[in-house]
């Protein structure tokens, strides 16, 4: 199995945040950042599926501050690849971040055929949650967002999920 997990650098709102000059962004001088939580549940995931199904865990994420500990923390954690994706900065949008990633992720030839891309489904920075959806559509793979639990049988060529709708209800 042959897993993918998209990792997202954010402000850490334990710190005190200021606001920039300009009035539209964030002070990034002194800012600390970290892994989005939802993003690393994904990874935590991934492993769990490596560990059980085996295969390889794929890490990826756009450069930002202090993304080498993260991604050296993944690989430590049993992730088998890293990969840094530049062109991106802080202030891109969803589209333009997808269209980078997605160019970048289709060049990485070793990293072909994807059974399973794993991302946050919003991060405390972008609450759009687009991401993955424009991702799935690019690389032309079904897409199913707010996913509580996957149970994997990759013998038999499929996977049963589980979903959170509205009200706090799942659906498998």
């Amino acid at each position: 199995m042959n897993i993918l997990v998209l990792l997202k650098m954010v402000p850490d709102v334990v710190e005190e945040l200021e606001i920039a000059d300009g009035g539209n962004a964030l002070d990034t001088e002194f800012l600390r950042m970290i892994v989005n939580e939802r993003d690393e549940h994904a990874l935590e995931q991934a492993l769990l599926l490596k560990e059980k199904h085996g295969g390889r865990v794929t890490v990826a994420a756009p450069q930002a501050h202090d993304l080498d500990h993260v991604l050296w923390t993944a690989l430590a954690r049993g992730a088998d690849r890293a990969i840094r994706v530049t062109g991106i900065d802080g202030n891109s949008q969803t589209r333009w971040i997808t269209a980078v990633l997605a160019h970048t992720l289709s060049a990485e030839t070793d990293l072909w055929p994807l059974d399973l891309v794993l991302v946050g489904c919003q991060a405390i920075d972008d609450l759009d949650g687009q991401l993955a959806p424009g991702l799935a559509h690019h690389f032309e793979m079904p897409y199913l967002g707010l996913v509580t639990a996957i149970d994997m049988q990759p013998e038999a060529g499929h996977a049963t999920v589980v979903k959170e709708f509205a009200g706090g209800r799942r659906g498998e």
